[in-house]
């Protein structure tokens, strides 16, 4: 119900799990806690959500029930200031490392995303590019095939902040590979990618087929920032 966006049913449902809750049920009370917190947050209520995360978090931990717990640590830093976000993510990732839990290691890929990310906003590429890097290496080892050529992505695109776009261009060019088998339509971003890349280059021209081919595929998302489409079309 949250994630189709019906608030009010979801918090209607919620309510009735809530008068149902005992003491004997601290798995249905750690459940009850995160999804109340989640509707709260896609309802765009983050403060509110926020304790119900840290009693998940303290909850899931006693139990213990490392996956849920890992799963509090990591939505405490979605509704936290930024600031504040990284102490989240680690705790979440040592917990998840330590734990040898099957659920709780199942979430390392994400925080490995989320905190790459946050690193990469924070102007420090080279953590980044760590953080993705591990990212990668946790998708191999599983076979995830779309998460694996994400996460390869990704440390290209540290490497491009790095002005190492040597190395950069080649995994690209063996995601266009993989894309073209895999998941047609789907190499927007690497199109992006490499057209940045040769532009940094100097070469212009032979960035204008991949910003066309960028802009074709990646002006359908309206989350994409308006003027990081126009940029490609410009360069077109």
């Amino acid at each position: 119900m949250g994630l189709q966006g019906r608030f009010e049913e979801a918090h209607a449902e919620l309510d009735r799990v809530e008068t149902a809750l005992t003491d004997e049920m601290p798995v249905a009370r750690l459940r009850y806690l995160l999804e109340r917190g989640r509707t709260l947050r896609s309802s765009g209520e983050p403060t509110r959500a926020y304790p119900l995360f840290v009693q998940a978090w303290e909850l899931g931990r006693v139990i213990p029930r490392p996956g849920l717990a890992v799963d509090a640590a990591h939505m405490i830093a979605l509704v936290v200031k930024p600031s504040e976000k990284r102490p989240w993510n680690e705790a979440a990732m040592e917990y998840a490392e330590r734990s040898g839990d099957s659920r709780a290691t199942g979430w390392l890929g994400t925080l490995y995303n989320n905190m790459g990310w946050d690193s990469h906003e924070e102007g420090d590429y080279a953590e980044a590019l760590a953080l993705h890097e591990k990212c990668w290496a946790w998708h191999k080892e599983r076979q995830t095939g779309s998460g694996e050529r994400v996460a390869k992505w990704a440390v290209a695109k540290q490497l491009r902040f790095l002005e190492r776009g040597v190395e950069a261009l080649p995994i690209h060019e063996e995601l266009l590979d993989e894309y073209a088998r895999e998941e047609p339509g789907g190499e927007g971003f690497v199109h992006e990618e490499i057209a940045e890349l040769k532009l940094a280059a100097g070469d212009p021209e032979g960035a204008r087929p991949h910003f066309a081919r960028a802009h074709e595929l990646l002006q359908k998302y309206d989350w994409i920032e308006k003027d990081r489409i126009q940029r490609l079309a410009d360069h077109s």
